[in-house]
């Protein structure tokens, strides 16, 4: 069976029996220089889409780890198709809020008392606000 993007297989990029073609090409079609490159670039868009993130709610540096592991893992099982996760506004500001709150207790572990009262009086002002609907 073949499927056609819309926006690409006009032009020849296609997919086949689970197989993406360009102008009837497979990848065992092309020398093993050009299989390799494929390879190598095919591993870093996968891994470095993981990171991808909006300004209002950035990845912490433990989340950008967590998802190369996870990234592995999955590279290390196959690629098995995955669910797509679809969260709503309320619950990205939720989960935002949650990692703020963790980066800032972290910041502060090592604090006065006054630092860390602080800090808990700051998320409790940044929890305490109304969440989208």
């Amino acid at each position: 069976m073949s499927k056609v993007n819309d926006k690409y297989g006009v032009y020849g990029l296609t997919k086949e029996n689970d197989v993406t073609t360009l102008l009837g090409h497979g990848i065992n079609d092309y020398p093993e220089t050009t299989r390799t490159h494929l390879a190598n670039y095919g591993m870093f868009v996968e891994a470095s889409r993981t990171h991808a993130a909006t300004k209002e709610c950035p990845l912490t540096e433990q989340e950008k780890k967590d998802r190369f592991i996870e990234i592995d893992k999955w590279f290390m099982a196959g690629c098995p198709k995955r669910e797509k996760v679809v969260m709503t506004a309320k619950e990205k500001e939720m989960k935002r809020r949650d990692e703020v709150a963790q980066t800032m207790r972290s910041a502060v572990e090592k604090g006065t008392k006054a630092e860390k009262a602080m800090v808990e009086k700051i998320i409790i002002d940044m929890t305490s606000k109304p969440l989208p609907e």
